[in-house]
C-alpha cells in the first residue's frame, strides 16, 4: 500500500511539473503581438452591441456558443490582447489538469 502511495505521489509531481512547464510556455509572450485575423472574429463576436446580436453571429459560427459567451464576460476585465488569449489558455491547462485527475 505504501509503494502505490509514493507511486500516486510521483504522478501528482509529475503532473504538477509538466503544467508549469506548459503554463510557463503558453504565457511567456502572450500580449506581444497584435490579434491575428481568427482571434480578431472571436473579439468582434464576442463585444457586440447587444446579445441579441451575438447569438446571431454565434448561430452562424462553427465554435461552441459557450466561448463566445465566456469572452463576452471575460473582455470587462481588460479587452488587451494578452487577457483576451489567458482565456482560453488557462482553460487549456485546466482541460489538461483534467483529463489527466480523470485517467
Amino acid at each position: 500500500m505504501m509503494l502505490g502511495m509514493k507511486k500516486l505521489g510521483g504522478y501528482w509531481f509529475l503532473l504538477g511539473v509538466v503544467l508549469a512547464v506548459g503554463a510557463w510556455l503558453r504565457l511567456d509572450g502572450l500580449g506581444e503581438y497584435s490579434l491575428n485575423p481568427d482571434e480578431g472574429m472571436f473579439f468582434f463576436i464576442g463585444d457586440p452591441p447587444s446579445l441579441w446580436s451575438m447569438a446571431t453571429a454565434i448561430r452562424m459560427q462553427a465554435n461552441p456558443p459557450l466561448f463566445y459567451l465566456a469572452l463576452w464576460a471575460w473582455k470587462y476585465i481588460s479587452g488587451e490582447p494578452y487577457w483576451l488569449r489567458l482565456l482560453s489558455t488557462l482553460a487549456g491547462l485546466g482541460a489538461v489538469a483534467l483529463m489527466a485527475a480523470w485517467a
